[in-house]
Parts: C-alpha cells; structure tokens; sequence
C-alpha cells in the first residue's frame, strides 16, 4: 500500500485500523474524515492514547448547521450538491 515514493515510511501505521499503533506520536492529524467513520468516540479516544503526554491533535472537520436552510450559502450548496 506504498506510493512510488514510498510514502508508508514517512507516515507509520497509517491503516493501523485502531489496533496494534505505534504509540507516542507528536502529531495526528483527521482531515474531513471524523464525522464519516463507524464509530467517532472509539477513534477519538485511540487517537489521544497514541499521542505523546504534550502531542498535538489536528482536526478539520466541515462544519454545518442543524436545518437545511442553515446550509444554502456557497459552501453549503456544493456539499449538497455532491
């Protein structure tokens, strides 16, 4: 599961799938990918036991309101539009 420059040597355990991860990261980051995964409370919680007692966790996640018409501005309208 490498690219052709050999990207799994500079990100370990990337498909760790919540199990058997190299302890003690600096920094995690979740881009866009927290709100779609089975269960976000598991993954959170793993992602805070693998990190360093002063590690950083970056996450980015879309943000939207709880009505429909809350979301129909210009971004809102692309992500329904998908």
């Amino acid at each position: 599961m490498t690219d052709r420059l050999g990207s799994m040597n500079r990100v370990p355990e990337y498909l760790c799938h919540y199990c058997k991860c190299v302890l003690g990261y600096d920094f995690v980051t979740v881009f866009d990918c927290l709100h779609d995964m089975v269960d976000p409370v598991s993954a959170t919680s793993h992602i805070r036991k693998s990190l360093k007692p002063n590690g950083t966790w970056m996450v980015v996640e879309p943000f939207a309101n709880d009505r429909l018409e809350q979301n129909l501005n210009p971004v809102g309208r692309i992500f329904y539009s998908g």
